[in-house]
């Protein structure tokens, strides 16, 4: 729970250096506990290459989902994530 309060953090201060901050806050308990989703979930939202390439956030969904993320809100969020990627590829197409 620790880094979705960091997260809600975020939401109330919007300093570019404090959320890269937390980002790698994040990232570093990640890194240490990959097998939580929430944690990524997290970073889904923070991390501007997920953000802005909804391709990376499909594939970080997808190594989540092998590592057996299986609750209902981990597949809504692969479900966003491949319309945001459809809807993409439609546009350049």
């Amino acid at each position: 729970m620790q880094g979705y309060y960091q997260y809600l953090t975020t939401l109330y201060d919007k300093d570019e250096k404090y959320i890269d901050y937390i980002e790698s806050k994040i990232q570093d308990l990640y890194l240490k506990n990959q097998e939580e989703w929430s944690l990524q979930w997290v970073l889904l939202y923070l991390k501007e290459n997920l953000l802005r390439h909804p391709s990376q956030k499909l594939e970080a969904i997808r190594r989540q989902y092998k590592m057996g993320a299986r609750k209902e809100t981990d597949v809504s969020g692969g479900v966003h994530a491949v319309s945001e990627v459809t809807a993409s590829v439609k546009e350049a197409g």
